[in-house]
């Protein structure tokens, strides 16, 4: 079996507590099973020609964080996307969510 590819959307890095942040468990079990896991914040995503795009960073390892250079992506690109945001639910919440509409449904 090929690996998969997971999007985790996620608040900024800075604003985390990395001891107990679940995501980054999540992500390095994944990551320990040899499949890819990218890093995507809300500022950082946008529809182009009805596509949902963003600013994506390839995640190698969460103690520590390790995240590579980040591409501009079709998030159709992706096996998962998990929407991993604290709040609040807002309207900028709302539009991510809107855009997030736009995703293959498979």
């Amino acid at each position: 079996m090929s690996p998969a590819k997971f999007l985790f959307i996620m608040d900024p890095a800075e604003t985390l507590n990395l001891q107990t942040e679940t995501s980054l468990l999540l992500m390095q079990e994944l990551i320990e099973r040899q499949h890819r896991v990218y890093w995507l914040q809300q500022e950082d995503i946008a529809l182009y020609h009805d596509q949902p795009m963003g600013k994506v960073f390839p995640v190698s390892a969460t103690e520590p964080l390790q995240r590579g250079l980040a591409t501009w992506e079709n998030l159709n690109g992706f096996d998962a996307v998990l929407l991993r945001k604290d709040p609040p639910f807002d309207t900028v919440f709302l539009q991510l969510t809107l855009i997030l509409d736009h995703l293959d449904p498979r």
